[in-house]
């Protein structure tokens, strides 16, 4: 049940009790049918710590449905450098036993997306794009043909829920603008990013576009580090 899952994330990742209940809320209406279009979709905004990756480490454990946790980093368009971002698909099937119809039904999380923002240094902004092109196929509900050990299979995006996982925490915020006169603008703080904000900074709009829900991790405090530590269900780093 929700307040059964909703008991066990909120006991292993602290002082996020908003972000986790929106997650919870998308998952449910994902899997009652609530919605047929992809509104399922959730771009979730989070610095290193906060606890993105172990909210799903725990769901995982909870739900029976098949997920992967992937990092956009590992992909190429193409797979020259890199796996083509097909294997994500692939990963999930393996995940469901080679169950394809339960596979198109899981949970594929993308985390470092905001690796892949063209404004990376670190990449070729070349592949970075294409990447992000390649991720908007399978958001945009495609059907796809993959290879699992010379077996052909036809994997169908559209019942799929997607969560994009990054850190925008530190990106250059839109300024928020008053209007009249003697107005000021007003700088914006990291729980104000928006859209705008993260296309801004290197994700191309259609794939942004594709994530109607975003959700803000809380930044943590001192006393939300020292809970961390404290805590007897801290077996593992949260990311």
């Amino acid at each position: 049940s929700g307040s059964r899952a909703y008991t066990k994330v909120d006991k292993t990742v602290i002082d996020q009790d908003e972000p986790i209940k929106k997650i919870l809320t998308a998952i449910w209406k994902q899997y009652n049918n609530y919605s047929e279009n992809k509104s399922r979709n959730i771009l979730i905004n989070g610095s290193t710590g906060v606890g993105k990756t172990e909210t799903f480490r725990v769901l995982s454990r909870l739900l029976d449905v098949p997920m992967v946790i992937t990092s956009a980093t590992e992909y190429s368009a193409t797979g020259y450098v890199g796996k083509s971002v097909d294997n994500m698909l692939i990963d999930l099937i393996r995940k469901a036993d080679g169950d394809v119809e339960k596979a198109e039904r899981g949970i594929l999380i993308i985390d470092e997306i905001d690796k892949l923002s063209e404004s990376n240094s670190g990449n070729s902004q070349i592949n970075q794009r294409d990447v992000q092109e390649a991720l908007l196929k399978i958001l945009e509900d495609g059907v796809f043909d993959v290879e699992i050990n010379h077996m052909n299979y036809q994997f169908d995006t559209s019942k799929l829920m997607v969560i994009g996982m990054g850190s925008w925490s530190r990106i250059d915020l839109t300024p928020s603008k008053s209007i009249g006169f003697g107005s000021k603008t007003v700088t914006k703080t990291y729980k104000d990013i928006t859209r705008e904000d993260i296309v801004k900074n290197g994700l191309i709009p259609e794939l942004v576009g594709r994530f109607s829900v975003i959700v803000q991790m809380n930044e943590l405090s001192f006393e939300s580090f020292v809970k961390i530590l404290k805590s007897p269900y801290n077996t593992v780093a949260l990311n």
